[in-house]
């Protein structure tokens, strides 16, 4: 049995490369993994599985990250920088809430 919860994001479109793919799905990328953390706050699991499917110079696959409850770093560190730099307040307002809770969390 799995001791974890699974969310599973598949990008239905073909790219010619990692590149490519990624520069032009990060922001979707990015924002499931907030919704992986904001998830986690509530949820009886302590992790999730993130799985990212998709087509890169003709060839599926699909590629897993394990994100912890206790592990909301990336929250602060990597993806609210991100949203800042775009000037999307509303998303850092979201990632900063959420990496609180789960710091919280942790303390408790």
């Amino acid at each position: 049995m799995e001791n974890y919860s699974v969310i599973k994001l598949s990008i239905n479109e073909q790219y010619p490369d990692f590149k490519s793919f990624y520069s032009q799905n990060k922001d979707v990328i990015y924002k499931k993994i907030l919704n992986v953390f904001e998830e986690l706050v509530s949820s009886e699991y302590d992790r999730t599985r993130l799985i990212i499917v998709a087509t890169v110079n003709n060839m599926d696959f699909d590629t897993n990250f394990f994100f912890e409850k206790s592990d909301p770093d990336i929250l602060k560190e990597v993806i609210n920088p991100y949203f800042e730099k775009k000037e999307d307040y509303e998303i850092c307002s979201k990632v900063m809430e959420t990496y609180t809770k789960l710091h919280t969390l942790r303390l408790n």
